[in-house]
Order: C-alpha cells, then structure tokens, then sequence
C-alpha cells in the first residue's frame, strides 16, 4: 500500500492492519467501543493484535487507561465530534429515548421506571417517545400494553429526522447497560434537551456531570431514573435553563476543529 499512515475505523479492520501493514507504514487503530463491550475471546485477539499498532484511539479517558495497560503501546482519546446546527423550534412536555432497541440499550429499564412515575407524567401532560428498531421491540411493545401504558408511551422506527425530534423535545433518557461513548448525548444537549443516563458507563460518565448538565442515575437502578425524570419535570423553568446552558457549553468542546486536533496530535507524536 503507498501511503504514508494507515488508520482502522473498527476492531476488525485494526486486526487486519496490524497483522498485515508494512513496517514503513504508521498504523492507527481507531476504537469506538469499550473493550468489555467485546465477547471475551475477541477482546483477547484484540489486545494480541494491538500490540502491533504504532497507536490506538480511544473516545474516553477511562477507555485509554485500559488500553495503555493492556498493550503498552501510546494510546490518545479521539471523542466523536458533532456539528449539527441547533433547530428553534417550542418544546413540548416530551421525554425522547433512541437506539437500538437490543438489551444492552436498557430500554426495558426505562419503561419499569415509567411505569412507576407514570401518574405523574399523566398529570403533568408528559409522554416518551422510543425511536429505534431491533430485537426487543415486540418485548417492549408487549410490555407497554400489559402495564395500561399505552396513553403516554410509544415506540417508533428508527428516524432520520432525530435532531428534530431532539429538539422538540425537553428530556432525553440514554438507559443503556453498556454505553461507549453516547452521541446522542451530545445530539441531546445540542438541541437543548435535559440528558438523563446511568452512571456505570464510559461514555455518560465522561459526559455528564450529575446536577450539573445533566443526570446520572445509580447503574440500572429503575427507581434512581424515575426519580430523577420526575426531578427534571418538577423543576422551575430557571433551574431547567441552568442545565440546558450547560449542556450547550459541554457541546462546544466536541466541536470538529477541537476533535480534528486530537487526531492530528496522534499522527504528529
């Protein structure tokens, strides 16, 4: 191959650059999930091939950490970017959840936390809005009907109009049991959305400051969650805005030209 660097975008590709790039070629492999998100035997195989790269990007610190251990090899954090503009438009007493909807989402997770909160939501004239396809949508549609949820809970395909629907919206919920890095936390907070997620995970936990611009509940603890939605709900409109603001400052750092630094500080070290 006649280049000069060769950067892999996902575990299989790095695999393949590490154990076939020629010695004259400066390999990067670019990691976009964190690495107990692998099935055992693969994360072995990766750490073995890795160890032949001339660098690994992480998108988190705590990712980097575990890399660095494993391969002693230098390893940089490169987050996602988002350049997305923001859509004015009025918001609506909408909760709004997305991705896939597979386990390791926690959609499930979400619905047994609305369900224990769902009087207040009628009351206060709010409802979710679930936007993804996958394994567990009969699961979760079956269990949206046998708990009488119908009225202020559904679940749409997956939509390529998710900004918009973003800023429509006024909460954003990430419940996900294993979450590399969360774009959609940023696509939230962007649109002026209050994101609510779990500690536990990479990616919330290196976006979110809880109370600050944003929430984190215990790790899958459905009444932590519901708590916290009602808190967001309840809460004046002054101290909703303070954590809006905030959430628009946090955006600022994942901006292209700040990302495109990371990476240019990989290939120039």
């Amino acid at each position: 191959m006649d280049t000069d660097i060769l950067v892999g975008t996902r575990a299989s590709y790095n695999i393949l650059v590490a154990e076939h790039a020629s010695d004259t070629v400066t390999t990067v492999g670019m990691e976009h999930m964190n690495l107990n998100a692998y099935p055992r035997a693969y994360q072995k195989e990766i750490i073995e091939a890795y160890k032949n790269l001339d660098a690994i990007t992480t998108l988190t610190d705590s990712d980097k950490k575990v890399y660095e251990k494993l391969t002693h090899i230098p390893v940089y954090t490169v987050p996602n970017m988002i350049n997305e503009s923001r859509i004015e438009i009025p918001k609506k007493p909408q909760i709004i959840a997305a991705g896939r909807l597979e386990y390791e989402k926690g959609f499930d997770l979400l619905l047994r936390s609305i369900e224990l909160i769902q009087d207040s939501l009628r009351e206060m004239n709010y409802s979710l809005k679930i936007y993804g396809d996958g394994q567990q949508r009969h699961d979760l549609e079956e269990y949206i009907q046998q708990h009488q949820l119908g009225d202020i809970v559904s679940i749409h395909p997956s939509t390529m109009h998710l900004p918009l629907r973003l800023a429509e919206s006024t909460i954003t919920v990430v419940p996900s049991r294993n979450e590399g890095f969360g774009l959609i936390i940023l696509e939230a907070m962007n649109q002026g959305n209050i994101v609510i997620s779990f500690k536990g995970n990479a990616g919330p936990e290196t976006l979110i400051r809880s109370g600050y611009n944003g929430y984190l509940a215990e790790y899958q603890n459905i009444e932590d969650l519901a708590d916290d939605i009602s808190n967001v709900i309840s809460a004046p409109p002054s101290e909703q805005g303070k954590i809006v603001e905030r959430g628009f400052e946090t955006v600022t750092h994942y901006s292209p030209e700040r990302v495109y630094q990371d990476f240019i500080k990989v290939i120039n070290d």
